[in-house]
């Protein structure tokens, strides 16, 4: 296991905040990113905010040329969203202390938060990645956030990715600031490949919840616990979600290790 690193100085903890990235997910979807160690990418035409990607607001003269671009955009698209760290008050926070994360992503407190290290991450993939066309980058939250271009259909659907990557895949609307999300796009007319974390796990969080219902399920259960305690890939931490308290100053983390679970198999 790692051992508890504490941060005295604010700017050691600015540092390493800013190294970690956040993935939240329900406990089935962990249990299925347990098995490899990958991610799946989603594709656009599922993303929650429904100006993203939004190419409605063009004033194009073909219109089929603007219905096909539309349809590519939402099939043939996909990204990886994380979380990044936060300020509260001037005071930086772990990415993994959201509650809406955990309500809405999280499965309301009954999934996970991966922790991964960006720049790892990144090196990692950059080979699978190199692939496709792709773009990384923060997303940017605007109150208008549906870009508004003319003559869309003058380019062809490589040159619109090329030209329009940042207003299609980097902004949203400003109601979805909280998120503070950083991502991964591409572009592949078939399903892309799935994204390694292996060697680029900080930790990995569980809900307060994330037990509960799932006494049938001992099999993934077991599995999980094994990584937790045998640390297979060198990346998982004695921290746990579910021994996070509330206080008047956010979340306070204890060792998981001391927890009843860890002593169930």
């Amino acid at each position: 296991m790692k051992n508890v690193v504490l941060f005295d100085d604010e700017k050691l903890l600015f540092d390493a905040l800013q190294k970690q990235i956040y993935h939240f997910t329900s406990a089935s979807s962990l249990f299925k990113i347990l098995e490899d160690l990958t991610l799946i990418m989603t594709p656009c035409k599922r993303l929650n905010d429904l100006n993203e990607v939004n190419l409605r607001n063009f004033e194009p003269k073909d219109t089929f040329v603007h219905v096909d671009f539309i349809r590519r955009i939402e099939t043939e698209c996909y990204v990886g969203s994380f979380s990044k760290s936060y300020q509260v008050q001037g005071r930086w926070i772990s990415g993994v202390n959201r509650p809406s994360m955990w309500a809405y992503y999280g499965a309301n407190l009954q999934g996970a938060c991966i922790v991964l290290d960006r720049e790892k991450f990144v090196e990692i993939n950059r080979d699978r990645l190199s692939r496709y066309f792709y773009r990384i980058g923060d997303v940017e939250y605007k109150e208008k956030n549906a870009i508004q271009k003319k003559n869309v259909e003058a380019m062809d659907f490589e040159t619109l990715l090329e030209q329009y990557s940042k207003e299609l895949f980097f902004t949203k609307h400003i109601s979805w600031e909280r998120e503070d999300e950083w991502r991964v796009m591409l572009h592949s007319n078939k399903k892309p490949d799935k994204l390694s974390i292996d060697g680029c796990i900080e930790y990995i969080a569980l809900g307060s919840r994330f037990f509960e219902g799932k006494t049938e399920d001992k099999e993934n259960l077991e599995l999980l616990v094994h990584l937790l305690k045998s640390n297979n890939h060198d990346c998982f931490s004695p921290y746990s979600f579910a021994l996070l308290m509330h206080s008047s100053s956010g979340y306070s983390q204890l060792p998981a290790s001391e927890h009843k679970i860890f002593e169930d198999f």
